[in-house]
């Protein structure tokens, strides 16, 4: 079909809007963008939506946060402050009403994580799938995009499924993490096609490695509460504090993984196994249990500080004490080194480069091209951007989730104020439309 406006000839497009990816943030957006006799379409190359949602969480979906929203910022690595609009007009409590008026129930851990209570991620994602057909959404499956080009003021979208064109067009394809599920960057090779640049991706929310690896043998112990810094070319780069759990390969939980994203060659962590103490106050402790309990082992003495009985008896083992050592036989040197190892113990660390273990994507689609008040291309009108595909990669506790929804709302709202403003232009200076 053709109008004339103003004299000009116009192919009207098969679409208002084209959704590349069926994951959350395409979904949302869909949903958020319904406007009645607006056309909207999502190309999803898998045969299935949301498969990377369904994984999250072990499956059980830590779809937010508990806590005000301007908490959240700090959550985001460096770019916390480009997320402020997004998480502004969409945050924390309109995702869980929105949920919440659709029948799924939610609730709060302790550690202010909130999960479906049935802890059924495949419930989060079938409401979003009944929320599009609702609203009429076509979403065409095994129909990944290949090509994007923009001319004449439209998107030219070819791949698996055909060609489409829209007048708008949104990327939500996601970052690298769990390439199994179809999430591989292919929205990076788009944004490059248009124009854009892209910070290069790379692990984060991943186990962190080292070589050597100094506690494999007591892989499966957690310390639920750990001090862990990052340091680079002596100065402390980032710290973070919670759970760790040691694994046969490396460090994982969250305040290790929260560090993650940050790692780079010749970086090293240095690890406060009890940061509930000052370390002067606990030289002092040490000392009067020691007159107190010299007789006592001096493993179980550490033990009652709280740390782990495994944990106490392999640094003893990696300082070289016998774990037959008495506390009053401890010399002065042993003292200040075990001292040492439970505040500052140091280990070189490396970048992992294994996407298929990183739960999210540092880097992306760089920031600095992108309108933060309403996800839009600043180098192509019409171009916009939801979840992960940008240069945004939030803490493990639903902080990824949250981002994917709230950018894709924030989307949606530019969305419907730019067809708000075509309506109207239209109304204006259309001629009758001439149908060929």
């Amino acid at each position: 079909m053709r109008r004339r406006v103003k004299g000009v000839t116009e192919v009207k497009p098969d679409f208002d809007l084209l959704i590349i990816g069926a994951g959350p943030a395409g979904l949302f957006a869909a949903i958020q963008c319904h406007v009645p006799g607006r056309r909207i379409a999502i190309l999803e190359k898998n045969r299935k939506a949301g498969r990377k949602l369904l994984v999250s969480g072990s499956g059980q979906c830590n779809i937010t946060h508990a806590g005000p929203v301007s908490e959240f910022l700090d959550h985001y690595g460096n770019n916390g402050e480009f997320l402020k609009p997004a998480l502004r007009n969409f945050n924390n409590e309109d995702l869980i009403a929105f949920f919440r008026e659709r029948n799924i129930e939610l609730e709060e851990r302790e550690d202010g994580k909130i999960f479906p209570k049935n802890r059924r991620a495949a419930d989060i994602l079938q409401v979003l799938l009944d929320e599009c057909r609702r609203n009429k959404v076509s979403i065409f499956f095994n129909s990944g995009a290949e090509k994007i080009e923009y001319k004449d003021n439209l998107f030219l979208i070819k791949g698996k499924g055909g060609t489409f064109t829209s007048k708008l067009c949104l990327l939500a394809t996601g970052g690298k993490s769990y390439p199994a599920t179809g999430s591989t960057g292919d929205g990076y090779a788009f944004a490059r096609q248009l124009g854009h640049s892209v910070v290069d991706p790379r692990p984060a929310l991943v186990q962190i490695t080292a070589d050597p690896y100094p506690f494999n043998a007591i892989a499966g112990v957690a310390l639920p509460d750990c001090a862990v810094s990052l340091w680079r070319n002596g100065r402390k780069f980032s710290e973070r504090r919670g759970e760790v759990l040691f694994t046969h390969s490396g460090l994982s939980g969250p305040a290790a993984l929260n560090l993650s994203r940050y790692i780079m060659k010749r970086d090293c962590l240095k690890l406060c196994f009890l940061p509930r103490f000052e370390r002067k106050q606990f030289e002092t402790d040490l000392l009067d249990s020691i007159r107190n309990r010299g007789r006592s082992l001096l493993k179980n003495l550490l033990g009652e500080f709280g740390l782990p009985k495994s944990l106490a008896e392999h640094l003893l083992f990696l300082l070289r004490i016998d774990l037959k050592t008495t506390a009053n036989s401890l010399s002065k040197e042993s003292r200040n080194k075990i001292v040492n190892a439970l505040f500052e113990f140091e280990m070189p660390v490396k970048p992992s480069g294994d996407f298929n273990a990183a739960m999210a994507t540092a880097g992306g689609i760089a920031l600095s091209e992108i309108d933060k008040n309403k996800m839009e291309s600043r180098i192509v009108p019409g171009l916009y951007f939801a979840g992960e595909v940008m240069d945004i990669d939030g803490d493990t506790g639903g902080y990824n989730l949250q981002a994917a929804f709230s950018t894709a709302a924030l989307t949606a709202s530019a969305i419907k104020r730019q067809w708000g403003k075509c309506s109207q232009e239209d109304n204006a200076t259309a001629e009758p439309a001439d149908e060929r």
